[in-house]
């Protein structure tokens, strides 16, 4: 008897919690995967924007003779330098796009739960319907045996016989639905969770209610703060302005230092090492065509739109 019993606990399947389920689809959505390697990869983008550019290395054949009589080699070693905030303003851009990346992330978990969890409502109400619907299938067989039993005898009508027959194909009609409706969920949260939909064959458990619901300000004051897509549009404010410091900053020539030094081979001794160096900038006197409808755009419509949810709302977010 004490084996029988512990062999039927061990093959019993263990109980769907919703908790387990949530976890899980956290932890194993590939969804969820594909927006955490997003985010990962757009952290991993702030240090780069900001960084310095490489500096180059040139060799050259510098006025040799025709007969190579000497053979004068320079190495040259440019390092350029972005003035202006240009770093600046590239590393605000790509901390912006890690934080609306990170937004994404937040939105998509809170999507995925509430899938769950609307999965795990349905299979449990499915289960509970299938369960009340067994219940209620004996009663109406019992039923029906007695108004067989009445016919039979004289005592009772047709009518009342096939009433009865009807109750209990229709109750079959809805347990069938239920027992769709179970199916439904099982796959929804197969799908969710990345699981095999035959470990997902268990009975379900309660889950736990609010008692009540805060208040209206409370709630308003909660989604302004953790609403994840309130937390994409500031980053979008963000990224803007620093867009927008960019394009000015263009206007603002770049700097590049250099150092060189020339050895002529075959030449005497004296006189055939040469050291150069100096420095040269770009001169940015098209940047108007190029940035003027940047600078004149976007700080416009940050004025237009002094918080940011108006901004959202002046482009139509």
């Amino acid at each position: 008897m004490i084996a029988a019993c512990v062999a039927l606990a061990v093959a019993a399947p263990t109980p769907l919690r919703l908790v387990d389920l949530l976890h899980e689809a956290r932890e194993k959505n590939p969804d969820l995967k594909a927006a955490e390697a997003r985010v990962r990869a757009a952290k991993d983008s702030v240090s780069p924007a900001g960084a310095l550019d490489d500096p180059t290395l040139t060799v050259q054949l510098w006025n040799a003779p025709v007969d190579f009589s000497s053979i004068p080699v320079m190495v040259q070693i440019a390092q350029p330098f972005t003035l202006g905030g240009k770093r600046g303003a590239r590393t605000d851009a790509a901390r912006a796009d890690a934080a609306m990346a990170e937004a994404e992330l937040a939105a998509a978990q809170r999507e995925i739960d509430t899938q769950v969890a609307a999965a795990y409502v349905d299979l449990f109400l499915a289960e509970r319907t299938q369960n009340v619907d067994d219940d209620l299938e004996n009663v109406l067989k019992v039923l029906l045996q007695l108004s067989q039993a009445r016919v039979s005898t004289g005592k009772g009508e047709q009518l009342e016989l096939l009433r009865a027959q009807a109750a209990l194909i229709q109750l079959r009609s809805h347990r069938e639905a239920a027992s769709d409706q179970r199916r439904s969920a099982w796959v929804r949260l197969a799908v969710l969770t990345d699981r095999s939909l035959t470990t997902l064959i268990a009975p379900t458990t309660s889950f736990g209610l609010l008692p009540s619901l805060p208040d209206l300000k409370t709630l308003q004051q909660h989604a302004f703060k953790q609403r994840p897509e309130l937390a994409r549009a500031r980053a979008q404010v963000v990224k803007a302005e620093a867009h927008a410091r960019l394009a000015r900053s263009a206007t603002i020539p770049d700097l590049s230092v250099f150092i060189a030094e020339m050895h002529a081979f075959r030449n005497p001794p004296d006189g055939s090492d040469f050291l150069f160096a100096g420095v040269q900038i770009n001169l940015p006197i098209f940047s108007g065509s190029k940035n003027g409808p940047r600078i004149s755009h976007l700080p416009q419509g940050l004025r237009r739109c002094p918080s940011y949810l108006r901004v959202v709302i002046c482009q139509g977010g």
